[in-house]
């Protein structure tokens, strides 16, 4: 058994509890304390006592965390995306990049970890699909409510939602638009899945056509289109026809397969 720190600026059920970061952590702490590990979690403005000691340190954003390394025996860097926040350096034993686009942007050496998700939480039910839905905390604007209109449907925009109510809205939908984290999490409940968000403070907004490529940018639409209404229109009706991406999900993205990768 490993005693483990998972640190960054924000952590689930934190001061800032929605976000792609918060999303991770939770997903592997809770896969590291089913293997039997002890898991602490910090975030910026915790405290902790200087006498502390861990076995593994599991960081983010360094600048925040750089200071937690002397209280770990062995340090992993992981740098999520392409912003500030997310620049990484060389101060710790590994360095990790959670796509090949992550780390082709801050050119730097490293290996990939892919996204973690949580197969036996994000998992398909049975409903009356009546939604068409935006799965993001984001407000950059988009087609997505046009494009429900065009369908006839009801449009939800899944926002600041606990991952049970935003599991639920998913479930009702006959199709999700979402980026990053929120679009495996939507695939693994078996909805068709649009890449497509507008992340106004660093992009415009951007749809992704081949899952392959997307998996190779964090899923953000970089690397894709920005698309007018009857584009992204048309990107509904492949997705829906194409059905259920879970598969792709279990493959790539298994949470079990993933943390044993991360702390091997």
């Amino acid at each position: 058994m490993l005693k483990i720190l998972i640190a960054g600026k924000y952590k689930p059920n934190g001061h800032n509890p929605i976000g792609g970061l918060q999303s991770w952590i939770r997903t592997i702490k809770k896969e590291l304390e089913r293997l039997g590990h002890e898991v602490y979690l910090w975030q910026q403005g915790d405290g902790i006592a200087k006498s502390e000691r861990f076995d593994l340190g599991i960081l983010s954003n360094i600048e925040i965390t750089n200071h937690l390394r002397a209280l770990c025996n062995k340090t992993t860097l992981i740098s999520h995306g392409i912003i500030p926040a997310e620049k990484p350096d060389n101060s710790c034993d590994k360095l990790l990049f959670v796509s090949e686009g992550v780390r082709d942007h801050w050119k730097m050496k490293g290996g990939i970890i892919r996204q973690p998700i949580d197969l036996d939480f994000w998992k398909p039910k049975n409903n009356v699909k009546s939604l068409v839905s935006r799965f993001s905390y984001r407000q950059g604007e988009t087609h997505c409510q046009s494009v429900a209109a065009a369908m006839g449907m009801t449009y939800a925009h899944i926002k600041n939602h606990t991952p049970e109510n935003a599991r639920k809205f998913i479930r009702q939908s006959a199709v999700v638009f979402a980026t990053g984290r929120a679009a495996l999490e939507s695939m693994a409940c078996g909805v068709p899945v649009v890449i497509y968000d507008h992340r106004k403070a660093y992009q415009e907004p951007l749809m992704g056509t081949s899952y392959l490529q997307q998996m190779n940018h964090s899923y953000s639409g970089r690397g894709g289109i920005t698309p007018t209404k009857e584009q992204l229109q048309e990107r509904v009706e492949h997705c829906i026809k194409a059905g259920s991406k879970r598969n792709w999900i279990k493959y790539h993205h298994d949470s079990k397969k993933i943390v044993k990768e991360l702390i091997k």
